[in-house]
């Protein structure tokens, strides 16, 4: 398998003029330079996925959690559906967009990053 960000950036950089030399003196050169701006994709997909796994979290906070203070808001929007004979919709529906609310905000915030890294990737 090959991996995703590979050396032929550092050739390309060579080839456009970048003295090696230089780049081998500070080290971090390179990182910063190439490789960073190739992985931010990458991190912020993996960001947003935490944030919405831990976001999300369900099934443990279920367990663990006793004292209804401390539920999570996924586990207060099943209460409100959960065991009961008549479901207020109106309240699941207001409770199931609050707890929506912050994932939109926080993709919306990390798109630039992941439309800036995809086009950089592209160019060659």
């Amino acid at each position: 398998m090959r991996p995703a960000i590979g050396l032929p950036p550092v050739k390309r950089m060579t080839a456009d003029g970048a003295e090696v030399e230089r780049l081998l003196d500070v080290e971090q050169r390179p990182l910063v330079s190439v490789f960073l701006p190739l992985a931010v994709p990458a991190i912020v997909v993996t960001s947003i996925f935490t944030f919405i796994n831990g976001w999300n979290e369900f099934v443990i906070a279920l367990t663990v959690l006793r004292r209804e203070d401390n539920y999570t808001l996924p586990i207060r929007v099943f209460n409100l559906v959960a065991g009961r004979y008549t479901v207020d919709w109106n309240y699941v529906m207001a409770a199931a967009f609050a707890a929506s609310v912050p994932v939109a905000i926080i993709f919306a915030w990390l798109q630039r990053y992941l439309v800036r890294g995809l086009a950089l990737g592209a160019v060659k």
